[in-house]
């Protein structure tokens, strides 16, 4: 019940952005974000727990990891997230 929620929530908050770049693209209003420099993986697991492995971040072997790769923080009901600070 709650992935069903979940999908209808995500649903709608982009709706609603699609029918906000439209209407600022037909007045002609701009909108500024602030850069951001993080890249954040959610992943659904069926096992206790989620490893990410990776290399080449921001395009060079730099912050390489070791297998079985870094332990994924838990969000709960499976589900597991990584973020990636200054990386784009």
């Amino acid at each position: 019940m709650k992935t069903n929620l979940k999908k209808v929530v995500s649903m709608l908050l982009v709706l609603a952005m699609v029918v906000q770049t439209l209407v600022d693209f037909a007045t002609g209003s701009k909108v500024y974000a602030a850069e951001e420099k993080s890249v954040t993986i959610h992943y659904k697991s069926e096992w206790d727990g989620a490893n990410i492995f990776y290399w080449n971040q921001n395009g060079g072997y730099n912050n390489p990891v070791k297998w079985p790769g870094t332990a994924m923080s838990s969000e709960g009901d499976g589900w597991y997230v990584h973020t990636f600070e200054n990386t784009e």
